[in-house]
């Protein structure tokens, strides 16, 4: 299948009540194949349409030009970049040749092969250029008319079958098994990000599976399949990738949550439903999240959610007047914290115990706390002290600190962020 993407210019009247136009598109060898695209009413401008067709899809993005044409005018096909960046990985750029608006030669063979599909009603004319002696409806140098052309045969394509359909489902359904899986499991927003931009890939490629005709009996439900997937790779996934990016998720059970409740999971849910129930038998072998809100667990202030004090006399004393709940780990000498202790919002805790040594300081914040993972999943960041800390025990005297979580007028201590993949919990 060709990965070169034409933009089908319209104005906002054809856009508006729906139109239908002709492509010429270069084929194999000496060949020209004319795409006769129908543009349903309300299509959007920057809408991507797939459109099926012998020896691949075709494909077109639908832009918006001011005025209509006029009566006489040829309307403008050129190869456009890929599609803009949706939180998938982009494909190398296609590389992209000429287009032209179809002129058939004054003596040619046409064979016309007429398509169904999901997308858009297609007819592709294969023209086969040929010599002066081959047959044609013109008159020979003796003035005798030769033979005509074989009329035009116009071919439907057959649905699937129901194996193959099943077979496509079972790509699908793999596809959302491993995504979600892969989702579900990311542990930064940076994991997050990709697993989205996985996981879009996959569903987009078994989608091109379910582009074919489906069988007869599956019309409706495979159409409304359709929609939520394009809804799910179009907008959803990168709607959490996005929310990564802004630390707005930081764990994958959050961003899965935040996937469960998204618009083209309940299509899918239903589309799949239709499909498996009622008078279709088709099995599907992938269970979607269910609609899950998000979480808001936490810890008591004091609470020790890693290593341990030791039998030390130094004190820190910290003060956390910010509006979400916080860590505080000390590092001494890099690898993971000596210990970690949990503070509330507005919450205050002095550390005793803490043995002697030069310790760098690490806070993260957030909501809802992952024990398990010992991060916060939503809303969360990384920090750490820029200064360190030496604890040191004397005879007569032993360091305490006092460390305040936001920014007082007073304060002599700065932070910076951390990158959440290397930050120490």
């Amino acid at each position: 299948m060709s990965d070169d993407v034409t933009v089908l210019q319209l104005t906002e009247s054809e856009l508006a009540t729906g139109t239908i136009k002709s492509v010429s598109l270069p084929g194999d060898g000496q060949t020209t194949r004319i795409v006769q695209v129908r543009i349903p009413p309300g299509v959007q401008d920057g809408t991507l349409l797939r459109v099926p067709a012998p020896g691949g899809d075709v494909h077109f993005r639908i832009t918006t030009i001011p005025a209509a044409p006029t009566a006489s005018a040829t309307p403008t096909f050129s190869a456009a970049p890929p599609p803009a960046a949706t939180g998938f990985s982009a494909a190398p750029p296609p590389t992209y040749r000429p287009y032209s608006p179809y002129q058939p030669p004054a003596r040619s063979r046409r064979r016309l092969v007429l398509l169904t599909g999901a997308a858009a009603a297609v007819v592709v004319v294969v023209v086969a250029l040929i010599t002066a002696n081959s047959g044609g409806g013109s008159t020979d140098n003796q003035g005798s008319q030769q033979a005509a052309p074989p009329a035009p045969t116009t071919t439907t394509a057959p649905p699937e079958s129901a194996a193959t359909y099943q077979q496509a489902l079972n790509g699908l359904a793999t596809a959302l098994t491993n995504g979600l899986t892969e989702l579900n499991n990311a542990q930064t927003p940076q994991a997050i990000s990709t697993a989205a931009t996985d996981f879009g890939n996959a569903v987009q490629q078994a989608e091109g599976a379910l582009g074919g005709v489906p069988p007869v009996d599956t019309e409706a439900a495979n159409t409304a399949l359709m929609s939520a997937l394009q809804g799910l790779t179009g907008g959803d996934l990168s709607s959490v990738g996005s929310a990564a990016s802004s630390d707005q998720v930081c764990l994958g059970p959050a961003a899965t949550a935040l996937l469960s409740r998204s618009d083209s999971l309940a299509q899918l849910r239903t589309a799949i439903a239709n499909l498996t129930t009622g008078g279709l038998a088709y099995q599907f072998g992938a269970t979607l999240p269910p609609v899950t809100q998000d979480g808001s667990r936490s810890a008591n202030t004091g609470s020790i959610v890693a290593g341990a004090v030791h039998h030390g006399l130094g004190e820190l004393t910290i003060s956390n007047g910010g509006t979400a709940d916080a860590t505080v780990g000390l590092v001494a000498g890099g690898g993971a914290p000596v210990v970690t202790v949990y503070v509330g919002q507005g919450g205050s805790y002095t550390l005793r115990h803490i043995a002697d040594g030069t310790y760098t300081i690490y806070v993260t914040s957030g909501a809802d706390w992952d024990a398990g993972a010992r991060l916060f999943s939503r809303g969360c960041q990384f920090q750490q002290f820029d200064q360190t800390m030496d604890f040191t025990t004397t005879s007569s005297q032993y360091t305490t600190y006092t460390i305040t979580l936001t920014p007082v007028a007073d304060g002599n201590a700065t932070e910076s962020g951390v990158d959440p993949g290397s930050f120490p919990h």
